[in-house]
């Protein structure tokens, strides 16, 4: 088995769960982070938008929770310079301001772009991960390029509907691991 048939059969999974089940398990999720993610120095707090036929967890939930509780925290999120293999971020301020592109991707079409430098934390999507904390997303490689241009303390948080798997095998050493994942079950630490 490889990357790509590892990516084909978890996201199969995720896109076989049942509409009540995938709501059940982002708002458990939801409320995992807000109860065990610590806030308290983030600025910053970068997110990815959730692909629809994806089924990816329901970033929204999140993004609509931070504007409510945390207003001094600013929400960035991405717009994909496919050409160049790299994102341009954004500050979030209204969901009006967001479009699907051609891969039917939720970014924004205008704002205020955001010096990556300035990120606290990365809300990073994924397919799957580990329990070292190694993440299988969409195999692009664009999230790995831009933790590169982050602060080395940047945060990296995945999200993820499920619980990890005991090992990817496949991981290269551009790949770049994650410090915490947020599941529906808890939140799991891996910079400990």
């Amino acid at each position: 088995m490889n990357k790509r048939i590892l990516r084909e059969i978890f996201l199969e999974k995720r896109l076989s769960m049942s509409p009540k089940e995938w709501n059940r398990r982002n708002d458990l999720m939801i409320s995992a982070f807000f109860k065990e993610v610590d806030l308290s120095d983030i600025k910053v707090l970068h997110t990815f938008l959730p692909i629809k036929k994806k089924r990816e967890p329901d970033t929204w939930k999140l993004v609509n929770k931070l504007w409510e509780n945390y207003p001094d925290i600013l929400v960035a999120v991405s717009k994909t310079l496919w050409k160049a293999r790299s994102m341009k971020n954004y500050i979030l301020t209204d969901r009006n301001h967001v479009v699907e592109n051609g891969m039917g991707i939720p970014e924004p079409a205008s704002g205020s772009i955001i010096d990556d430098s300035t990120i606290d934390m990365v809300l990073v999507p994924l397919i799957t991960f580990d329990k070292a904390g190694n993440r299988l997303g969409y195999g692009k490689g664009f999230y790995d390029a831009f933790f590169n241009t982050c602060r080395k303390d940047a945060l990296k948080v995945g999200l993820s509907l499920s619980t990890p798997l005991d090992h990817i095998p496949y991981m290269e050493a551009h790949d770049i691991k994650l410090d915490k994942c947020v599941t529906p079950y808890g939140v799991m630490n891996f910079t400990i």
